[in-house]
């Protein structure tokens, strides 16, 4: 049998905070939960595997920016607080 998890479990197995996981949660983006000890809910270890992949990363990781996007995002800040402080 896997390895129970609980959200504290989940969020230091995935480098996020506790909050983060409950957060995913409540949006429903996390799997429902396997189980539950007491009120504890928990999730099988091959349950949050499978979920993985299918996690939407955040943003673009900056060490694969092509020097492009790098010119057109700084377009795009420049830009943008130009509109903040008009």
């Amino acid at each position: 049998m896997t390895e129970q998890l609980t959200i504290p479990d989940i969020a230091a197995r995935l480098g996020l905070s506790v909050s983060a996981v409950r957060a995913h949660r409540q949006r429903g983006t996390l799997p429902a939960p396997d189980g539950l000890v007491g009120r504890t809910p928990f999730w099988w270890a091959t349950t949050i595997e499978a979920w993985l992949p299918s996690r939407r990363p955040r943003g673009r990781p900056a060490d694969t920016w092509t020097p492009e996007h790098r010119a057109a995002h700084s377009r795009a800040m420049r830009a943008a607080r130009k509109e903040v402080t008009s």
